[in-house]
């Protein structure tokens, strides 16, 4: 069984639960499937996604069109991300905003003279700062033509793309959108409305837990995590 499904096959196991033959609400279902995963990837699964991108003769690149928040950023040199340091002084420029592309350097990736590979808050040679108004990341230092590897938490939706969402929030799923379906039906009794509110937050609930579960080997994994600054793997 596939780890993944279609946010369309969450909206057809939901039409067959509740034997809905027509396909009338079928474009408003998903756009309420959407919603509803976009938030709880935002607030509770918050599965890391890898980008990529080199910084451009303005020394900027453009974060992805369904980026939320960065987990880490840095340069990747020899396999390993050196994570870089954030600065928020450097100033925005409002005359570059336009001018971003990326993968616009072809040449030969730049390698810095690494002095302390462990040094507090990143390495030193290269800074950033997120201009979010603006989507793109600006750099301080001596930084174009690198491969900048961008760690972040994903809205989990991308227009341009078919989305695809765990199999094991499908309960999940239908169930709020079973209880946004409800909650808007004006012909529903308030028991309704409590109802299907109830059996979202018990799925929720019951998700929370499964994901929570940390085994040993994972356990050991978080607290070493924080044992250095030097690249992470």
């Amino acid at each position: 069984m596939k780890a993944l499904i279609t946010i369309e096959q969450v909206v057809d196991s939901f039409l067959n639960e509740r034997d809905e033959k027509s396909l009338e609400n079928y474009r408003r279902y998903l756009r309420i499937i959407v919603e509803g995963y976009t938030d709880l990837n935002i607030n509770l699964v918050r599965i890391p996604k890898p980008y990529h991108a080199v910084v451009n003769s303005n020394n900027m690149v453009k974060l992805p069109p369904d980026y939320i928040d960065y987990i880490k950023i840095g340069v990747l040199y020899e396999g390993k991300i050196w994570t870089l340091t954030e600065n928020k002084s450097i100033a925005f420029n409002s005359e570059t905003i336009n001018a971003i592309e990326i993968r616009d350097e072809t040449g030969e990736i730049e390698v810095p003279v690494w002095q302390d590979y462990t040094a507090g808050g990143g390495i030193n040679f290269g800074e950033y700062r997120i201009d979010i108004a603006n989507r793109r990341i600006i750099f301080y230092g001596n930084m174009k033509g690198m491969e900048i590897y961008i760690e972040y938490v994903s809205s989990g939706i991308v227009l341009s793309e078919k989305t695809y969402v765990p199999r094991d929030m499908l309960p999940l799923l239908k169930s709020y959108l079973n209880w946004i379906i409800t909650e808007n039906n004006q012909k529903a009794g308030i028991n309704s409305k409590l109802r299907t509110a109830e059996l979202y937050n018990h799925q929720y609930a019951r998700y929370v837990q499964r994901k929570s579960s940390f085994t040993i080997s994972e356990l050991l994994d978080a607290i070493r995590s924080g044992y250095s600054m030097g690249p992470k793997a």
